[in-house]
């Protein structure tokens, strides 16, 4: 994962610069203006937004009107911005990479890759702000390296997983987020471990809910203040050498139901941390909660 992750940050901005359209924004911000790119936007290409290439008016793509292309990947980057209020439906990867770059989701269909292997990565200290619309990821949704995602209305859905990784964050204070496989924690980053808030809104796990340490002694952590949380499969504790932690899952407000086991699964390396205060309503259905560790708790 973490490699995959730093591949896509690092090198696909370099392969895909010089085979890509580029967004210029040399007229105005409107994504269908064949004015706005360094050649007529065609489906199944490879678009960029970065504003090393801006020219002229260097406006930031805004798509006001359902997009007449279907991209193949979409890479913003160097502090691009996309705002999508309207369709777009890409049929490969879409990537935001560096400080400064993000995608906006306010209204509308952001599909990448829905029916196939789609991947939405932010990271490098990138982010994504989602407050309406609908997002559809076809594999996995992916907050890398320092990353922060913030999602207040909307629905996004990820059609495998959604994970954190190398300190990158989900901020959910509304709208539904659906995760048809496995919702994973992994590690942390220099100087923050992962971590996932829900305030509001609804998280619903139709598989897995993991914690997991495979890197180092990271505390990849999930917090519940409000909404409500919704676990069908079991939810575990998972570290192998050299990780080393205390993972944690702190429900301190709103409504959880945890369908499955709660257990740090055998052979782990970290310490199970579950802890349930006066203000929120737990409901755990499964047939176990299992701890290994002296430490666990």
């Amino acid at each position: 994962m973490k490699n995959f992750i730093q591949t896509i940050g690092i090198l696909v901005f370099g392969i895909f610069s010089v085979q890509a359209q580029n967004w210029t924004g040399a007229v105005d911000a409107n994504w269908n203006n064949p004015a706005n790119w360094s050649a007529t936007p065609t489906s199944n290409t490879s678009k960029v937004i970065n504003p090393n290439f801006y020219t002229g008016n260097a406006f930031s793509p805004v798509i006001s009107v359902a997009s007449t292309f279907n991209p193949s990947t979409v890479t913003v980057a160097n502090g691009g911005q996309l705002t999508i209020q309207q369709n777009l439906t890409t049929t490969d990867n879409v990537t935001v990479s560096g400080v400064g770059s993000s995608i906006t989701v306010t209204n509308g269909l952001f599909g990448v890759n829905p029916t196939d292997d789609g991947r939405l990565i932010v990271d490098l200290g990138a982010t994504m702000l989602v407050s309406g619309g609908t997002v559809l990821v076809g594999q996995r949704f992916i907050s890398g390296e320092d990353a922060v995602v913030t999602i207040s209305g909307g629905t996004v859905t990820s059609n495998e997983r959604l994970l954190m990784d190398m300190g990158g964050t989900f901020l959910q204070t509304g709208g539904t987020v659906n995760v048809l496989e496995t919702l994973a924690l992994a590690d942390g980053g220099a100087t923050n471990s992962c971590y996932y808030k829900l305030s509001g809104g609804n998280l619903n796990v139709t598989g897995e809910f993991g914690f997991e340490n495979e890197a180092g002694d990271f505390t990849p952590t999930f917090k519940m203040t409000g909404g409500n949380l919704t676990v069908n499969g079991e939810v575990f504790w998972f570290g192998e050498a050299p990780g080393i932690g205390t993972p944690k899952m702190i429900l301190s407000g709103g409504t959880a139901t945890i369908n499955g086991a709660i257990t740090n699964l055998a052979g782990s390396t970290v310490n199970m941390y579950l802890r349930i205060d006066s203000l929120a309503t737990v409901y755990v259905n499964g047939p176990s909660i299992t701890t290994i560790q002296v430490s666990d708790s």
